[in-house]
C-alpha cells in the first residue's frame, strides 16, 4: 500500500487553468481523478469550484460542496463555495447563515457583497446596505437601491453622489426610487444615445409621460426606430468565429419580443424601477479563483488537516 500526495499536482492544474491553457474537459477529468484518489475538503472543494465557476452546473457544484462541509473543513473557503452555490440556486434563506459565518470568520470584498445579496433577497434592506457600504465604493448603486427600499432615504440620495457620471441607468433607478422623477428623466435622456435596448425604454417612457407628456410621442417614435434598426441588424448578422447561428436566433427573438412590448405599451401611474437591472447588481460572485491553494484561503492549512487517503 501507498500514501499519495497530489497537493503539486492540484497546484499545477490550478495554475494551467488561472493561465487559461488547460483544456476544460481536462480541467474537469483531472479534478474527478484527485477526487478519486483522495476525497477531502481540498479535492471536493476544488470540484465543486469548477462546476460553479467554469461549467456553471450548480447542481453537480452542490452535490461536491457538500460533501466537503460534511468533512468539517478548518478553514472557511468551503463554506464560502457552499453559499455562493446556494446564493445561484436561489435558496437565500438556506445561503445567509453560512454567509453570516463567513461574514464573520473571512471577512472581505466578496463576502460582504455576497451576504449583503442575501440579506437584500430575504428583504433585509438595511443589513443589505450596510454589507454593501463595506464591500466598498464600486457597490455604491446597490447600498443606494438598499437603503432607499430600508426607507433611509438620507443615506440613498448620499450614495447617489458617489454613482459614476458613466452610469447613468443606476443613477435613475435611484432617483426613481427617492421618487425624484425629473431628475431620473435627466439620466435616462443622457443614457439613450449609448445604452442597451431593453426593457429600460418602458422606464423612460413611463418617466416622459409623468414629467413631460409633451416629449412622449416623440420619444416613442423614437425607441420604435431603434428597435427596428436593431431588429434589421440582427436579421443581417452572419455566422462568423464570434457569432453562432443561436446568438443571431436570440437575437433577433429578443428584438422582436421588445418591439411588441412596446406595441401593446401602456403607461401607468406608478413609475417602477427595472427590477431585472437591480437584481442583475446583486448577483453573487466568486472572486476565488483558486478556492483550496490561494494563500489567503489557507488551503495548505487545510490540506493538512485532511485525513490522507490509502491508495492500495
Amino acid at each position: 500500500m501507498k500514501v499519495v500526495d497530489i497537493t503539486k499536482e492540484i497546484k499545477t492544474l490550478i495554475a494551467t487553468i488561472a493561465e487559461g491553457t488547460s483544456d476544460v474537459m481536462q480541467e474537469e477529468q483531472m479534478l474527478l481523478a484527485f477526487v478519486a484518489q483522495q476525497e477531502n475538503v481540498v479535492t471536493l472543494t476544488n470540484l465543486a469550484y469548477y462546476y460553479a465557476e467554469e461549467a456553471e452546473d450548480f447542481t453537480k457544484a452542490l452535490a461536491y460542496i457538500e460533501r466537503a462541509v460534511r468533512q468539517k473543513p478548518s478553514t472557511p473557503q468551503p463554506f464560502i463555495i457552499y453559499s455562493y452555490v446556494l446564493l445561484k440556486l436561489e435558496r437565500y434563506d438556506e445561503a445567509l447563515p453560512l454567509l453570516e459565518y463567513v461574514y464573520k470568520h473571512a471577512p472581505g470584498q466578496a463576502t460582504y457583497y455576497n451576504v449583503a445579496g442575501a440579506y437584500y433577497q430575504n428583504e433585509r434592506y438595511l443589513e443589505a446596505a450596510r454589507a454593501y457600504e463595506l464591500a466598498g465604493v464600486d457597490y455604491a448603486y446597490q447600498a443606494a437601491v438598499a437603503y432607499s427600499k430600508a426607507g433611509d432615504t438620507t443615506k440613498a440620495t448620499q450614495l447617489l453622489a458617489t454613482i459614476p457620471e458613466d452610469e447613468p441607468l443606476a443613477r435613475a433607478d435611484v432617483y426613481v426610487l427617492l421618487e425624484r422623477y425629473d431628475d431620473a428623466l435627466v439620466e435616462m435622456d443622457q443614457a439613450l444615445p449609448t445604452y442597451a435596448l431593453d426593457t429600460w425604454c418602458f422606464m423612460h417612457l413611463q418617466l416622459a409621460k409623468r414629467v413631460a407628456p409633451e416629449r412622449y410621442t416623440a420619444l416613442y417614435a423614437r425607441y420604435e426606430q431603434l428597435l427596428q434598426a436593431e431588429l434589421c441588424e440582427a436579421q443581417q448578422q452572419k455566422v462568423d468565429e464570434w457569432t453562432t447561428e443561436q446568438d443571431i436566433e436570440q437575437a433577433i427573438i429578443q428584438a422582436k419580443q421588445v418591439l411588441a412590448k412596446l406595441a401593446a405599451f401602456e403607461p401607468l401611474a406608478a413609475i417602477m424601477i427595472d427590477e431585472d437591472f437591480a437584481n442583475d447588481a446583486m448577483l453573487p460572485c466568486c472572486y476565488y479563483f483558486c478556492p483550496m491553494h490561494d494563500t489567503a484561503c489557507d488551503g495548505d492549512k487545510e490540506w493538512a488537516s485532511c485525513q490522507t487517503t490509502t491508495i492500495q
